[in-house]
This record gives C-alpha cells, sequence and structure tokens, in this order.
C-alpha cells in the first residue's frame, strides 16, 4: 500500500513490530531520554509525494537546528541493523602487574567509526550532523557524544575526544567530521566561504542512491549557511512556468550592490561567484544525466577540490553579466531543471596543432601541471580557454546544439602565469555563455 492510503491509520498509531530495529531503538531511547518527540524522516515524509517531500525538505535545516538532541546510529550499515552499541561482556578478573608495568586503557578502539563509519559516508547525513546543536552517536561498541564545544567517548567521559585521539593517530582537528557552520556567525564573509568550499569538498565524497539528490541532500546546509551568514531569509523570486506548464520558482541573481547580498545559485553563492567557479575534479567523472549547469560543481559525479587558498579579487579577470538558476519545485535550494552564467573575460581558441592527436596528449604537454579534466573521455577539438584569473582558466567547449557563444565547461587550468604556453595564445575580449 502507497503512503497515503495508509497516512490515516499511521496518524492512529504504528506497531512497533513493523518498524526498523534502529527505528525501535530511537524511539526507546528518546522516551529514556524524557522526550516527547522524535522526528524521522522516513515516517515523517509521505514517501510517494514529491510535493509534501519537497515542501518537508524545505524545512530540514530548521528541524535538526531546533532539534534537542540528534541520534545518529552511526556504525549501523542499514535500518535494521539498530543503533545499540554491542557491549563487551567478557568477565574481567583481579590482575596486578609486576613492578615497573604501566597498563593504560585504550580508548582508541571505536574511534575510526565514529570518522568513517557507514553513516559518514552517506550523502544524506552530512547536513543531519552538520546542522544539530547535539549528537548522540551510536558505534559499535560505545556511546560519543558531540555538541558545539565538547565531543566526548562514552568509554572516558572524563576527557575531551580531542585529547583522547592524538596526532599520533593522524586525527583530523575535529575528531568526529568537520563542523564548518559552527563560527560562520563570527567570520568575515571571505572565511565563511572558504567553509563553505570545504563542506563542498566534504559532501562531494559521500554516496547518494539517486544521484539527482544531490542538491537536495544538499539544500540544509546551504538553507542555513545563508541564515548565518546574512540573517535574511527574504529570497528574489519570479514564478515562471516550465515545460510541462507547472509553476516554478526562478532564483535570479542581481547586481553586486543589490541587498540582500543572498543568492544560491545552484551550489555556488553569487557574491563569491567567480571564486566559486575555481573547482576541479580529484579524477575525471563518468557521464551523468542532467543534474545542473556545467559550471557548478553539482554537474560532476567526482570529489571536489577546492584551492583553500583565499585569491585576491583584484586578480580576477573575468565580469559575470548575468547568472540565472530555474528551480522546478517548492525548494528553492533543491534541483534545478536549467542554469546558465554570461560572463566577459579573455578567451582564447586552442590551436588545433596543441592537440596534434585526438587524445589531447599533445595539448597536454603544453600544460603539464594543473590540468583537471571534469569527465572522462578525451577532449573535444574546439575548446577555448577562458581567463577567470592570473593563474585560473576555464576550459570550455562549444555547445553545437545552441547558436555561437554558446559553451559549457569541461575543464579547469591552473597554471604558473609565467608559462609561455598561455602567453602564446591569441587572446581577445569575449562574451561567453556557459550552459
Amino acid at each position: 500500500m502507497s503512503a497515503r492510503e495508509t497516512l490515516h491509520e499511521r496518524q492512529a498509531s504504528i506497531p512497533m513490530s513493523i518498524l526498523p530495529q534502529t527505528v525501535r531503538d530511537a524511539i526507546i531511547w528518546t522516551r529514556q531520554l524524557g522526550l516527547q518527540y522524535l522526528w524521522i524522516d522516513s515516517l515523517c515524509i509521505l514517501q510517494d509525494s514529491s510535493s509534501d517531500w519537497e515542501v518537508e525538505l524545505s524545512t530540514m535545516a530548521d528541524i535538526y537546528r531546533d532539534a534537542t538532541v540528534t541520534i545518529a546510529a552511526t556504525a549501523a550499515p542499514h535500518a535494521s541493523s539498530g543503533c545499540a552499541p554491542v557491549r563487551n561482556k567478557l568477565q574481567l578478573a583481579p590482575f596486578t602487574p609486576l613492578p615497573g608495568i604501566v597498563i593504560e586503557a585504550n580508548f582508541k578502539r571505536d574511534a575510526w567509526i565514529f570518522r568513517k563509519g557507514p553513516l559518514e559516508k552517506r550523502g544524506w547525513t552530512f547536513q543531519e550532523i552538520q546542522l544539530s546543536r547535539r549528537v548522540l552517536r551510536c558505534g559499535g561498541e560505545e556511546l560519543a557524544w558531540q555538541c558545539r564545544s565538547r565531543s566526548y567517548l562514552e568509554s572516558d567521559p572524563d576527557r575531551p575526544v580531542s585529547s583522547i585521539t592524538s596526532n599520533s593517530d593522524n586525527s583530523p582537528r575535529t575528531p568526529f567530521g568537520t563542523r564548518p557552520l559552527d563560527d560562520t556567525r563570527n567570520m568575515n564573509s571571505f572565511t565563511a566561504f572558504q567553509r563553505w568550499y570545504q563542506m563542498v569538498g566534504e559532501f562531494s565524497t559521500r554516496i547518494l542512491t539517486y544521484r539527482e539528490d544531490k542538491l537536495p541532500a544538499f539544500s540544509g546546509i546551504a538553507h542555513q549557511f545563508a541564515r548565518l551568514l546574512w540573517q535574511d531569509e527574504n529570497l528574489s523570486l519570479t514564478t515562471t512556468k516550465s515545460e510541462d506548464n507547472t509553476p516554478a520558482a526562478q532564483i535570479i541573481a542581481a547586481s553586486p550592490d543589490s541587498r540582500p547580498p543572498f543568492r544560491y545559485l545552484c551550489g555556488l553563492w553569487h557574491d563569491d561567484f567567480l571564486q566559486g567557479l575555481l573547482w576541479h575534479c580529484y579524477e575525471p567523472g563518468s557521464p551523468i544525466p542532467y543534474r545542473g549547469p556545467t559550471w557548478s560543481w553539482v554537474s560532476c559525479e567526482s570529489t571536489i577540490i577546492y584551492n583553500t587558498h583565499r585569491l585576491r579579487t583584484d586578480d580576477f579577470c573575468a565580469h559575470v553579466l548575468d547568472v540565472s538558476v530555474t528551480v522546478p519545485g517548492l525548494n528553492p535550494y533543491g534541483r534545478v531543471s536549467s542554469g546558465k552564467v554570461t560572463i566577459l573575460g579573455p578567451a582564447a581558441p586552442i590551436p588545433s596543432r596543441a592537440y596534434k592527436d585526438d587524445s589531447g596528449t599533445q595539448f597536454e604537454m603544453h600544460f603539464p601541471n594543473g590540468l583537471s579534466w571534469d569527465l572522462e573521455g578525451a577532449p573535444q577539438l574546439g575548446c577555448i580557454l577562458f581567463k577567470l584569473h592570473e593563474q585560473h582558466y576555464l576550459i570550455l567547449a562549444p555547445e553545437v546544439r545552441y547558436h555561437a557563444g554558446n559553451y559549457r565547461r569541461v575543464g579547469l587550468l591552473s597554471h604558473d602565469p609565467a608559462n609561455l604556453a598561455a602567453k602564446m595564445l591569441d587572446w581577445q575580449e569575449e562574451v561567453v555563455t556557459i550552459l
């Protein structure tokens, strides 16, 4: 039966016997904590209703931000696994060590689960942990507590996790993963954007069952980031009609001087747009169905890397003339159906002699370092270099389905400005539109 058909029945009661073990454990723990309400997405969202899914998804940031505590089944590979740790039931015998022998407790046995367990690999759980004020993490053998200021393991509650997991085991600065939203409110916008790119990189390593969920699974982060950075939730939206004549929300970028300076554009922000374009893939990904314009990292199925070094704004050579994306659903941070950006800047055709063969080997020889492709396969003949920054160039391929001047992004080139190969190209100021 569908979720709609069982809705009234489930609103009356839900037998514990039909619920998976992880949900049962969460219900029991919620009662033991003395809390009255428990929010579980699979029960609180109609799973076969796209409209209900989008409406609820748009409030995801509020749900996790305002929760008293989030129970995270960190070690559970699936819903039937349960989230209660398996305790060590071995009997301990009295023991007195010989003189000169020191016995130290090992509190790091379960630490890897909290950093790299099943829950840390799933795309949807990324924003749940990032947005929550307090998290009760359920490991394989013990519990862990995480809040905005401290993290503790059950095995040694007197010491913060940062002192338990020392540098000797290559622990990250925050042992339970990066939580970059915590102090964004106290940062200037430049530093805050760097945190955003840090989150994009970490999120891109995670796995989604459905590839088209990339933007929805990150939408809570985007919503909260905008709120913390600008403290303004007013969207500039226009209502349009999509191809199937259904209402569509369209986010249109305004001039840099407009207020509020908040424009979310398919994983990028208007106020840091040029810097946001400078992502590259850890390795070329395989082609996927449309998920976003090629200038957005959302369009690639690969680990995304941003240069964490903040670039000087006056070193950018390009100027954004117009950028827009169309959001067909009810969540302004969700899926997009189209998008384009029009930019003015120096462009140069890559001469055919640079290719020599269709594999592009000779082109790569001209730029041995800092050349990265977005997709697998040989680069297309007729590509151009578009100079965004003194050290960074987009590699664009002509979109033959559209009129001249329309391109798609196929790669990024970062290199030393002294490289003669780039200086010898025929640079001209051009207006290009990237789809």
